[in-house]
């Protein structure tokens, strides 16, 4: 009985409830710089208005932000594997992104037809 017992308080303490905390180079927040849209034909990376900042937060445990925020409902995030992420909204819909991060560049390419890609850089210390 005193086993029953201890278990059922580590339990309520937090012991058997502990979030999985994500350990990449991903956590952190991270601002836009530059946008490639294809509408079909050759494009440009395109450099965002530095007067109207956006930012992304990756956090440790699976929490996604998005400022300004977006109306797609997404607010959480896994790693699927080394260049594969996967958002989640509100509802359960899941879709993935490609991303690749080199040195304080993160890139996101989300499933575009035409082509597309979004690429920021590192905002440690916000």
């Amino acid at each position: 009985m005193r086993y029953f017992f201890f278990l059922f308080l580590l339990c309520m303490t937090g012991g058997c409830s502990k979030e999985k905390r994500i350990s990449s180079p991903l956590i952190g927040s991270w601002k836009l710089h530059s946008f490639y849209r294809s509408p079909g034909g050759l494009s440009e990376w395109q450099v965002v208005d530095p007067g109207t900042p956006q930012y992304i937060t990756f956090k440790n445990n699976g929490q996604y932000i998005q400022e300004p925020a977006s109306s797609y409902g997404v607010d959480r995030f896994k790693i699927k594997n080394d260049s594969v992420l996967i958002f989640l909204l509100h509802n359960e819909e899941s879709f993935e992104h490609h991303y690749q991060i080199n040195n304080d560049t993160l890139t996101l390419i989300p499933p575009c037809i035409e082509g597309c890609a979004y690429k920021y850089l590192s905002a440690k210390g916000r």
